[in-house]
């Protein structure tokens, strides 16, 4: 098989057009800017759950992700200012029916796991929670769960003081 000039110029061509369309893609998320935090749940008495509500403030159709972990099992929830006053007042270790989270994921151990949540409705206040359930079966020896959380940079903590924890009843229901 033999190539002509006008074969190899082409080649190089379409080579070249195939590297140039990475360079315009954009960053991926990992790429992104990063922001982290660490921070710790009390344990609560066997059977209760301990929740940990980070707020934060966030524009229109932004969407929030990063990654999240714990050396315990956790829930992990993004919630509107509604949606984390419901479940305040709840007094339940899990979401109202009616909360719509922006991201949910339940029963996760580890670190370095990925959230995207759904484009920011509104602009306002929104939550990072977290749910330590203790259901007796693994105690932790040091007294609280340590949670990690990184997020985008774009991303404000509000300053407040320190995170407070409600602790709550678990409710099981057969």
């Amino acid at each position: 098989m033999t190539y002509t000039k006008h074969e190899s110029a082409i080649s190089v061509l379409l080579l070249a057009a195939i590297c140039f369309t990475f360079f315009g893609l954009p960053t991926a998320h990992s790429q992104m800017s990063a922001t982290s935090t660490t921070t710790t749940i009390k344990t609560p008495t066997t059977g209760q759950c301990s929740v940990l509500g980070l707020a934060f403030s966030a524009k229109a159709n932004q969407v929030i992700g990063g990654t999240f972990g714990s050396d315990s099992v956790i829930d992990f929830y993004i919630l509107s200012q509604n949606d984390f006053n419901a479940l305040s007042q709840e007094n339940t270790c899990s979401l109202p029916y009616a909360a719509n989270p922006l991201f949910d994921l339940t029963g996760v151990w580890a670190y370095d796991n990925a959230y995207g949540s759904s484009p920011i409705p509104t602009s306002g206040i929104y939550y990072f929670v977290f749910v330590y359930h203790n259901n007796g079966i693994a105690e932790l020896t040091s007294g609280y769960a340590t949670v990690e959380l990184t997020y985008p940079a774009f991303v404000t903590i509000i300053t407040q003081a320190q995170p407070t924890n409600t602790i709550m009843n678990s409710t099981n229901t057969t």
